[in-house]
């Protein structure tokens, strides 16, 4: 992940109070950090967004040759979203949903 060395001077970080045996009064911190995972996610790379990516338009075509071959299925589909065209652009919006979310996890 990202990578970065954060500099906090003592008066951003403990001041004249230090904190305890480990940091004196008026110590500037350093640390050495990585970003690992964004809100309990990790970070992915260019080809793990691709294959996502793939496996979305996968699932979206999956259910619209289901929607097509199985009548109950259209049914239900159609009475939430009035029709094939409906239930294609809902499928299209999740696709787009996913993977917007999925562009703030890649690894730069």
């Amino acid at each position: 992940g990202e990578r970065s060395i954060l500099h906090i001077t003592s008066d951003f970080g403990y001041g004249e109070r230090g904190a305890g045996a480990d940091i004196p009064p008026n110590a500037d911190l350093v640390f050495d950090v990585e970003l690992l995972k964004i809100n309990g996610k990790k970070l992915i790379s260019q080809a793990e967004y691709d294959d996502f990516q793939k496996r979305l338009e996968g699932w979206k075509s999956s259910k619209l040759e289901k929607y097509d071959s199985d009548s109950t299925f259209k049914e239900k589909r159609d009475k939430k979203h009035g029709s094939r065209e409906g239930y294609e652009k809902w499928l299209g919006e999740q696709v787009s949903k996913d993977l917007e979310a999925a562009k703030g996890l890649i690894k730069k």
